[in-house]
């Protein structure tokens, strides 16, 4: 049975193993590491994790309510400046339960309604 096979695998079929090492549960291989496992959540960018991350950060907390201000530093006819937008007249501001909604005639971008709290428009 043997017949016309290498002494190697002779000593393989026998146990003897490949480099005579056999059964002594030696491995001249080297093993191979493993990294600790990532999970999915923090793969994720940090905009994706959670709104609750977001809200901790900006001092928010779940079923605190957000009021608008009193008043504004402009009222209805008064010229103001935005960023984007140059100069214009205020045209309307509505009082909704979070914030004003603001309506602007610029000069130069046409009509613009917008929230105060994000237009950050200044007085002129």
């Amino acid at each position: 049975m043997t017949e016309g096979l290498s002494p190697a695998d002779i000593a393989a079929v026998q146990g003897g193993g490949f480099g005579g090492f056999g059964n002594t549960g030696f491995d001249p291989r080297p093993k191979a590491t493993l990294k600790p496992r990532v999970t999915a959540k923090a793969d994720k960018p940090y905009i994706s994790k959670g709104i609750n991350g977001l809200n901790q950060l900006a001092g928010l907390q779940k079923g605190t309510e957000f009021k608008a201000p009193d008043a504004l530093d402009y009222t209805v006819g008064d010229r103001v400046r935005h960023i984007k937008y140059g100069e214009g007249t205020v045209l309307n501001i509505a009082r909704e339960p979070r914030d004003y909604k603001v309506t602007v005639e610029f000069d130069q971008a046409g009509q613009k309604i917008m929230y105060a709290s994000f237009a950050k428009l200044k007085r002129v």
